[in-house]
């Protein structure tokens, strides 16, 4: 069972980002880094099947979330991003069509964020809404694997 009240007090920020025109966040400790793919000296890091970065010495795989939402990528565009999750000391990436906005962790805030579950997707801990917005917290636990 989720403790939502565990996971609202011990947020420090949210980076939002969008798949497939969903909005989607995630605490900001859990983000290592944002990298513009495009900026990327890897040519095959589009075509490849199963696509990995390297930074300095580390190889990080890709993962496609749009998978695990049954959603289909979009066009690339300058907006898309990479971003690095690191969750029980394993570090992956994936793609988004872009982050929208990086929200740090005020007590106004959090006194106006609500959570719900009852999703049917394994892959979502539930919904965030703060104010008319709603945004889909993934399991990136599940999503990496680990459990």
């Amino acid at each position: 069972m989720i403790d939502h009240y565990q996971i609202s007090e011990s947020l420090t920020g949210l980076v939002v980002f969008e798949i497939s025109e969903m909005e989607f966040c995630t605490d900001i400790k859990n983000v290592s880094a944002i990298i513009n793919p495009n900026e990327l000296n890897q040519p095959g890091l589009f075509a490849n099947s199963e696509p990995k970065i390297q930074i300095n010495d580390l190889i990080i795989p890709i993962i496609d979330i749009h998978h695990f939402f049954g959603v289909k990528h979009k066009e690339r565009s300058k907006d898309n991003r990479i971003i690095l999750v690191e969750i029980q000391d394993k570090v992956f990436g994936f793609f988004v069509e872009r982050v929208k906005e990086i929200f740090s962790m005020s007590k106004g805030f959090k006194n106006k964020m609500k959570f719900s579950t009852g999703y049917e997707n394994d892959y979502l801990l539930g919904k965030l809404i703060y104010e008319s917005r709603q945004f889909l917290i993934p399991d990136f636990s599940k999503i990496a694997g680990i459990n």
